[in-house]
């Protein structure tokens, strides 16, 4: 179910392509981005805030259906918070599964009680006070949430290695072409992660 939220004409609003490009952790309470092992301390200290407030809808909305957004709303429903997961695709965890093992893990996810909103995206996400408490869909949707996770906007740079190794397209971009041993079309090089494929 898709909650509507009035009243939020006069409020400020961050445009997502701004969260993404210039990230400035200080200025917005309650968005995450999961970098390093100090963003993850900041989440957890939000989700630790969250779960002593007096806030009857405990939610989190997790912007990006990838490794990373599925891992913190594994995560954090098991704290006991409403996870929706917002998603510009039509199936989770594009780069790794294919599409009937992504239902799979979606039926799973479900299951423990995390919504799924695919072929969504959002415009805005509208604060007050420094705090953020609802986003808008591109299709004028506003959903509530007390903590946002920013899972999407980074991409492998992988265009230095052009010419270099053999290349394969991907669905985020192009990847360094890699055997069952991870090695390179160059023997004794390796490669693995976002950049592998």
């Amino acid at each position: 179910p898709v909650h509507e939220t009035t009243g939020i004409k006069h409020l400020n609003s961050i445009k997502l392509e701004k969260i993404i490009e210039s990230f400035v952790p200080h200025e917005y309470n309650q968005i995450h981005y999961l970098r390093n092992v100090n963003d993850a301390e900041k989440l957890l200290q939000s989700v630790d805030e969250l779960l002593l407030s007096d806030e009857i809808d405990k939610r989190c909305i997790i912007i990006g259906g990838g490794y990373i957004g599925l891992e913190c709303a594994a995560s954090l429903c098991c704290r006991g918070l409403d996870i929706t997961v917002i998603t510009s695709s039509d199936s989770i965890i594009t780069t790794l599964f294919t599409k009937q093992m992504s239902e799979i893990y979606q039926n799973y996810f479900e299951e423990k009680g995390v919504k799924f909103l695919k072929n969504a995206e959002v415009e805005k996400i509208y604060t007050k006070s420094g705090y953020s408490f609802a986003c808008l869909l591109k299709d004028g949707t506003i959903i509530p949430g007390n903590i946002f996770i920013v899972g999407i906007g980074s991409k492998p740079a992988t265009q230095l290695f052009h010419g270099l190794f053999k290349m394969e397209n991907s669905s985020f971009g192009s990847a360094i072409c890699v055997d069952g041993q991870l090695q390179t079309s160059i023997p004794g090089i390796y490669a693995m992660g976002d950049i592998a494929a």
